[in-house]
């Protein structure tokens, strides 16, 4: 699972704004991010394949390869890991990720080195992308309903 904390500071001059401003923070904001990574990391497992830096994930080992089907995906087969990835409130905090019992040895590695990591859950360039259009968009929305 990741955990991320969005935090703000510097407001104090703002005056009546920082006021919404530090309302809609708390609210709206950090739930879009972690439904942000979420997506990202199930198109990861889907379509992908792929870690958030863009490096192509370790490929099966041979064994394993012979007992899979031409097209099978990575980490997707009937797409439970996938379906697992939700975000969840801690706090002032989101971890995202999932409960499965496999999930971290792909996201890190297997203890045993026998699993290589794969990586779905992290901050990629589109989450990045994503965020900076999110955030002031949403803001901009909110503020305007404040105005009238």
């Amino acid at each position: 699972m990741m955990e991320f904390d969005l935090t703000v500071t510097g407001l104090d001059q703002f005056g009546q704004m920082a006021d919404y401003f530090d309302i809609w923070w708390r609210a709206r904001p950090p739930r879009l991010a972690a439904e942000a990574f979420a997506e990202d990391a199930r198109l990861r497992l889907e379509d992908d394949e792929t870690g958030p830096n863009g490096s192509k994930w370790d490929p099966w080992s041979d064994s394993y390869a012979a007992t899979r089907s031409a097209g099978d995906k990575l980490l997707f087969d009937s797409g439970d890991l996938a379906d697992s990835i939700e975000p969840k409130r801690d706090g002032s905090a989101y971890i995202v990720g999932s409960d499965m019992d496999y999930a971290l040895v792909h996201q890190f590695g297997s203890l045993d080195g026998n699993t290589p990591d794969r990586p779905y859950v992290g901050v990629s360039d589109e989450i990045d992308a994503a965020l900076d259009s999110i955030l002031p968009d949403d803001f901009d929305d909110g503020w305007l309903r404040f105005q009238v």
